[in-house]
């Protein structure tokens, strides 16, 4: 997530909203880093999937939501809902 919301930070907003969010939103983060095997199981998921705009970064979101066991995601995206997940907003 830290990367995607940095990718979109960037494009909408500038490389100083981008420096602001890992100075002052990210420390209170509690950050969990993508494994070889959660990855491993992420891309197997993308690679099982039909829609085309469903991401790796996607994926990784809920196989990790999985392993943590949580149910629920702040997103925008659709796909979550359709994976079982509770989507905020």
């Amino acid at each position: 997530m830290l990367l995607e919301s940095s990718a979109l930070i960037q494009y909408r907003l500038g490389i100083a909203a981008v420096r602001a969010f890992y100075e002052e939103f990210v420390p209170v983060l509690q950050v969990r880093w993508v494994t070889a095997d959660l990855h491993s199981a992420a891309l197997k998921m993308v690679s099982a999937a039909v829609q085309r705009d469903f991401s790796l970064v996607d994926a990784t979101n809920i196989e990790l939501l999985r392993r943590l066991g949580l149910h629920t995601i702040f997103a925008f995206d659709h796909h979550y809902p359709d994976r079982g997940l509770i989507q905020l907003p």
